[in-house]
């Protein structure tokens, strides 16, 4: 069914697309693309060195230049774009070839809009809650993308509408990249300050037998994390239902960053799972939180008191206080020759793991007691001097990708007007 609005048309999407099935066969030699979230469908070698999990890709769906892919599992978070290239993507992507009298870029943009992403976000299908972050296996149907009614202008307004959104675009995505360059400089600065100072600063210091710790002031030493921790343990390797937010949070790799928690899309477990299964040693204030697993290396101090349990990609070290403060441990975790071990200690190709025996091994500095004071004080000063700098920056980005956002909403719902969209 169809109804006009004005010269625009409101009609179910699957009349916009036809779905593409074609498989790639015996012999294929066409490049292996995937759709990131922030680049769009790209060659999977652009975006990882892994192998991919799949030996057998003749299964695989083919891929034509002005196809429009969507990754039914992340559709919901914007993991779809317009394909440059020929090439094959996963059998779990939806492929659209726009029909006649669609522009595709047009098409690409209406898909990636907010409006479009918010209704497929209400038609996913799969156990959990997208708004606790706890659906596991999110689909988005087929039959339900194409039910979605949209509004659609006649093709010249189409063509219009993405002339412009291309030019407006690509000059956000120039600020962006800029921005997130200088971020990317700071933080080089912020980590090569904070290795400076776990590492005794510009004063004398004398050469060691250490390979990651070669010159290190006198009376420092060189030890492993097995001697500076009365504790390494992991969380449960049994996964527990998740709940709604009257639980216990469970805490997951995409929650820990170097700077901050980010718990807008922290889990939630009954007090009766976390009873159950996270009976050994619970984190607690003054803890070190270290990621095993996915993003490695990544170290916190636990700040906080409610009860909360961790992921078995999640490491929970407890420092010796007679050798260790928690602030010095974790800003020595998330220096360079820290952050480095962890990365050499890493193995699997698709489900990479730092395993607690490797954590045991990583070299650290010691200090002596009485100057942890001093280097903490001079690290935080260093983090704080940094932060200022970064996070006007961090925040700017997140305002041109909303405005991005909502540029593209306007532009396919009707709601601003195109230059020359009217012709």
């Amino acid at each position: 069914m169809t109804v006009r609005v004005g010269d625009w048309v409101v009609k179910p999407a699957k009349l916009l697309y036809k779905l593409r099935d074609d498989r790639a066969g015996e012999g294929a030699r066409r490049p292996l693309l995937s759709v990131s979230i922030y680049r769009g469908v790209v060659p999977r070698s652009d975006v990882t060195d892994k192998v991919p999990r799949a030996e057998d890709l003749t299964n695989y769906k083919l891929c034509e230049p002005g196809d429009v892919v969507v990754n039914r599992m992340s559709a919901y978070q914007g993991a779809l774009g317009l394909s440059h290239v020929e090439g094959i993507v996963s059998p779990e992507y939806l492929v659209l070839r726009s029909v006649l009298g669609v522009d595709s870029r047009y098409l690409c943009y209406l898909v990636k809009s907010s409006w479009f992403v918010g209704e497929m976000t209400s038609r996913l299908r799969g156990i959990g809650s997208v708004e606790q972050g706890n659906v596991r296996t999110p689909r988005i149907n087929p039959d339900d993308l194409g039910a979605i009614p949209v509004p659609t202008p006649p093709l010249v307004e189409q063509r219009a509408i993405a002339d412009y959104l291309d030019v407006e675009t690509e000059r956000i995505d120039a600020l962006i990249a800029k921005k997130r360059r200088m971020i990317e400089l700071l933080e080089e600065r912020l980590m090569a300050a904070r290795t400076a100072t776990v590492t005794g600063g510009d004063g004398e210091r004398v050469r060691t037998a250490s390979e990651w710790y070669p010159y290190l002031p006198f009376a420092w030493q060189v030890g492993t994390l097995a001697r500076v921790t009365r504790l390494i343990l992991d969380g449960p390797h049994v996964s527990p239902a998740y709940v709604d937010n009257t639980g216990v949070p469970f805490l997951s790799v995409r929650n820990i960053s170097v700077h901050a928690w980010d718990l807008s899309t922290v889990k939630y477990i009954s007090h009766e799972d976390y009873a159950q299964f996270c009976r050994r040693v619970k984190p607690e204030r003054g803890d070190v939180l270290l990621t095993k697993g996915g993003n490695t290396g990544i170290a916190r101090v636990v700040d906080f008191e409610f009860p909360f349990h961790v992921w078995v990609h999640v490491a929970i070290l407890r420092p010796r206080r007679d050798l260790m403060s928690p602030g010095f441990l974790a800003a020595v975790l998330n220096s360079r020759p820290g952050y480095e071990q962890a990365q050499l200690w890493t193995r699997g190709a698709t489900n990479q793991d730092l395993v607690l025996g490797r954590i045991a091994k990583i070299q650290v500095p010691i200090p002596p007691g009485e100057e942890l004071p001093r280097l903490e004080a001079e690290l935080g000063a260093v983090e704080a001097r940094h932060r200022r700098l970064i996070d006007p920056l961090e925040r700017q980005v997140e305002l041109l990708t909303e405005h991005r956002k909502g540029l593209i909403t306007a532009a396919v719902t009707g709601e601003l007007d195109i230059p020359g969209g009217g012709a």
